[in-house]
């Protein structure tokens, strides 16, 4: 069963389709890797990489209850449908594995003053009610809502978080 995690794994990360996943294993069995026949479909190749995210998720959550400090990137996409949402990943330093970086998060923004609150939406959901207290630095791009003086989300989060810094990266264009 190992060997099919490590298979799954394998698609996930090289982004190949979850269809490439039962030539794969067939593969696998006749280099002489014993795989099961049973889990032979792009279905068991998703039901395989949920097990590894939710594995993952929980050792991340872990990690960041017990993270000293904590960094927060944040950044709007817009997707097909042009709903906007909030992009929220984190950077801490963890004794075992250093510094590491991660996706929290994505949550749907309502409005332009929405974006803290679709921040603080992720960290809820993700059970880091604390998370305040641990936040030293904020990331994002140098939109308006951002960066606002009095209004921006690194405004706000000022007024909420005494001791966070602020960082901007401005986007370029492709010109």
């Amino acid at each position: 069963m190992e060997n099919m995690f490590h298979t799954a794994y394998y698609v996930v990360k090289k982004e190949k389709p979850f269809t490439d996943f039962p030539d794969l294993v067939q593969l696998n069995s006749r280099t002489g890797s014993n795989m099961t026949s049973c889990y032979l479909s792009d279905k068991a190749c998703l039901r395989f990489t949920i097990d590894i995210y939710n594995v993952e998720r929980e050792q991340l959550l872990s990690d960041l209850k017990n993270a000293g400090y904590i960094s927060v990137m944040i950044d709007g996409a817009t997707d097909t449908g042009n709903l906007e949402n909030e992009i929220v990943c984190v950077k801490f330093f963890n004794k075992e594995r250093g510094v590491v970086q991660s996706f929290l998060g994505i949550e749907d923004v309502k409005h332009a003053h929405g974006v803290l609150s679709a921040v603080q939406t992720v960290f809820v959901k993700a059970g880091l009610d604390n998370w305040k207290e641990k936040v030293v630095f904020l990331c994002a791009d140098g939109a308006a809502v951002n960066l606002g003086k009095r209004n921006g989300v690194a405004a706000k989060l000022k007024e909420e978080i005494d001791t966070c810094l602020q960082y901007t990266v401005w986007h370029t264009g492709w010109n």
